[in-house]
C-alpha cells in the first residue's frame, strides 16, 4: 500500500494488534479519527496527516495508526472514481497528478 500512496516517509503509530485484518480510511486530513476507528474496533486507521492529538489518541486507545500524507491519499478516491466514470461512460477520465510529497 505504500508505494500505492508514494509518501516520502509515513508516520506510524504502533499501539494497537499486531495483525491487521482492518482497516479504517479517511483520506486527506483527519487526525482526530484515530479514536473512532478504536471504538469501532479497527485494527489500523489510514489518513493523511498526523498531529499530536492523533498520537496522543492511538497511544490512549491502544489503537495503530498510519499517515501517509495529505495528497497522497487523496489520490486513491479520486483515481477510483475516474475509472468508475470510464467503465459507466467509456469517456477517459484520468487523474492529473502533481507528484507532491505530502
Amino acid at each position: 500500500m505504500q508505494e500505492a500512496l508514494r509518501p516520502p516517509r509515513p508516520i506510524r503509530f504502533d499501539y494497537g494488534r499486531e495483525i491487521i485484518h482492518t482497516v479504517g480510511v479517511c483520506s486527506g486530513g483527519a487526525p482526530e479519527g484515530v479514536d473512532d476507528a478504536a471504538r469501532e474496533g479497527l485494527d489500523i486507521y489510514l489518513s493523511g496527516e498526523a498531529s499530536l492529538q492523533a498520537y496522543n489518541l492511538a497511544k490512549q486507545w491502544g489503537q495503530n495508526a498510519l499517515f501517509a500524507g495529505h495528497y497522497a491519499t487523496e489520490r486513491v478516491g479520486p483515481r477510483a472514481l475516474g475509472a468508475w466514470l470510464t467503465e459507466q461512460t467509456a469517456l477517459p477520465c484520468p487523474l492529473i497528478d502533481l507528484d507532491l510529497p505530502w
